[in-house]
């Protein structure tokens, strides 16, 4: 472990690639991808996961060929995504660094990139075919990968410290709470070439960083009131009030519209388990093969966006504000109460007709669904109600996933099988990295006895 946390990240990244896959090339890229995850993902020859100490999780999936709704097609195409700690520039060196040779096999398969290309040519296209998300969220903000790794070891490392404890010839068994605290404190600072960091502060909570990492809300909010405040100079205040009234009635309306035609067109509206049993069963037994190898697991999804420049603007606005909520306001281990997600994503691909949806998450998949339908029903509705085959919705957020089976049904029926997939620590969950952040916060520093007594619980 380090001396010192000197690599400090407000804010965690994403980073989505999709490109078209060469005519022909999907099963030699399948047969690539099944090459990184032998021995394992994390230390596989071709892309040795492992060695990365920025990336906290990483996924390959090839995303099959389609059919838009006016019939036009769509290449199969190769998805790379990562959540990682900025910059962006050091975050692809050292992919190219560590996995370079993995990364020319896979991408060998993909339109627009060279055989002979020069790292200088990968940098370029790794940034070319990159895709911003709407909406990214982090469940532990501000912690990098080293900040995590190295607060599981003290925690670890304090643990094993207690277990003398529990003896009854050791002197520290009869200490009180705050001598106990004393001879942790000791015993950490004594090991500084391990341990120095701990006795420092957190390197992620100063305030001006905070305001930094805030000045794209205070930026858009000051923009917004301006804009508003300028029109109402020309138009006046009340009309400006109208105004605004009658666009959001005309949108409530038109919504209104929508879903009832989507009761009467939608395709797929009403299908359940119990349409293709077999194929379903199938899809789920293979799918079941890539879950639950730690207490981490992952789910990515793909579904058609209703057709129309009215479900494509809902959708883009809906992420939009999610987006927001997820950056400044769900920020601290919990997106809409689930206390259970690491890293989530949505993106609209292929020309916004797709959605694409990305989430790690801790536990099972069925006890993650049920988390969504019980605490999130309406964002989750808000969401997909502008996909193709989501139960049918009222006014944007209700009903859809309060219909708990046809939902999950819906969720499995659009999962998309994941050919690579890496966690930088698959037996931590978000509690885990919260309660671990919580003991280096109380290491050092003025507390009150009932403070260390419950400091003390956290072991």
């Amino acid at each position: 472990m380090p001396t010192r946390l000197t690599r400090i990240v407000i804010h965690q990244e994403a980073y989505t690639l999709i490109a078209p896959v060469k005519p022909g090339h999907v099963d030699a890229m399948r047969a690539t991808l099944a090459r990184m995850n032998q021995p394992s993902v994390a230390d596989n020859p071709l892309l040795p996961f492992g060695q990365l100490q920025r990336t906290h999780f990483a996924r390959f999936i090839i995303l099959d060929e389609g059919t838009a709704h006016d019939g036009t097609p769509y290449p199969a195409s190769l998805l790379f995504s990562t959540c990682y700690d900025p910059p962006i520039e050091t975050h692809l060196s050292e992919l190219l660094d560590v996995g370079e040779a993995g990364l020319r096999a896979a991408f060998a398969h993909c339109e627009g990139f060279a055989e002979n290309a020069s790292r200088t040519d990968i940098l370029v296209f790794l940034k070319a075919v990159r895709k911003t998300p709407e909406t990214f969220y982090v469940g532990v903000r501000g912690r990098s990968l080293l900040q995590i790794r190295s607060e599981a070891a003290l925690r670890e490392h304090i643990e094993r410290f207690l277990d003398t404890t529990r003896d009854p010839s050791s002197q520290t068994s009869q200490h009180t709470p705050k001598q106990l605290r004393e001879r942790i404190q000791q015993d950490v600072l004594a090991r500084q070439a391990e341990l120095g960091w701990a006795a420092e502060p957190d390197p992620a909570e100063t305030r001006l960083q905070k305001l930094w990492d805030y000045r794209w809300f205070a930026i858009v909010i000051a923009l917004v009131l301006l804009t508003l405040f300028a029109i109402s100079q020309v138009i006046g205040l009340v009309s400006l009030g109208v105004l605004m009234g009658l666009a959001a009635g005309a949108w409530a309306l038109l919504l209104r519209r929508h879903e009832e035609d989507d009761r009467a067109n939608d395709p797929l509206l009403g299908a359940g388990p119990e349409d293709n049993t077999d194929d379903i069963n199938k899809r789920i037994k293979r799918l079941a093969e890539f879950e639950d190898f730690g207490v981490n697991n992952q789910f990515s999804s793909l579904m058609r966006i209703k057709r129309g420049s009215f479900r494509k603007f809902t959708q883009w606005a809906v992420l939009t504000a999610i987006n927001f909520a997820a950056r400044y306001l769900n920020n601290q281990g919990r997106l809409a109460d689930i206390p259970t997600i690491h890293f989530a994503r949505w993106v609209m691909v292929d020309n916004s007709r797709r959605l694409l949806f990305e989430s790690n998450f801790d536990g099972s998949w069925e006890r993650y669904l049920g988390d969504f339908v019980d605490k999130a029903r309406a964002g989750l509705t808000a969401v997909w109600s502008n996909t193709v085959g989501f139960p049918p919705s009222k006014w944007l957020v209700q009903e859809g996933a309060a219909d708990e089976q046809p939902f999950k049904w819906v969720a499995r029926a659009s999962q998309i099988e994941t050919q690579v997939w890496y966690s930088a620590y698959p037996h931590s969950t978000v509690k885990n990295i919260l309660n671990n952040r919580e003991i280096h916060r109380g290491l050092f520093g003025e507390m009150s006895d009932a403070e260390i007594g419950k400091w003390l619980k956290r072991f």
